[in-house]
């Protein structure tokens, strides 16, 4: 892949926000090589690499707040930084982000947070 594709895939993750999908509010904002969360009761930092080919990825969730929230929420919350963990790479189709697995299946699908246009 050109350098100069490579360039193009990273500016569309960088200083975006995304929601997934049919979830309580959980989301991802990326920006220059740090990623915040909300995972429908807490919110979470840490930090994404993108791999030299233009679409491998991982995700660190380093720190999540510990508010208690209530039972359904909280495992919610669980499967979501799960989620996190597992993802290796991403795809930007139709204006949507798919998270990746390592096997090619597809963990969660986002779309660009309402107040903004990717």
């Amino acid at each position: 892949m050109s350098p100069s594709v490579l360039l193009v895939l990273t500016a569309m993750l960088s200083g975006t926000s995304w929601v997934a999908s049919g979830s309580s509010d959980q989301t991802l904002t990326f920006d220059n090589g740090k990623i915040a969360t909300f995972t429908g009761c807490n919110r979470g930092f840490g930090s994404y690499v993108e791999g030299d080919d233009g679409s491998s990825l991982s995700l660190a969730i380093v720190g999540v707040t510990k508010m208690a929230c209530e039972a359904e929420a909280m495992k919610a919350e669980q499967d979501w930084l799960a989620l996190a963990a597992k993802v290796k790479s991403f795809l930007i189709e139709d204006n949507e982000l798919l998270l990746v697995d390592e096997t090619g299946a597809t963990l969660a699908t986002l779309a660009p947070k309402p107040d903004e246009e990717q």
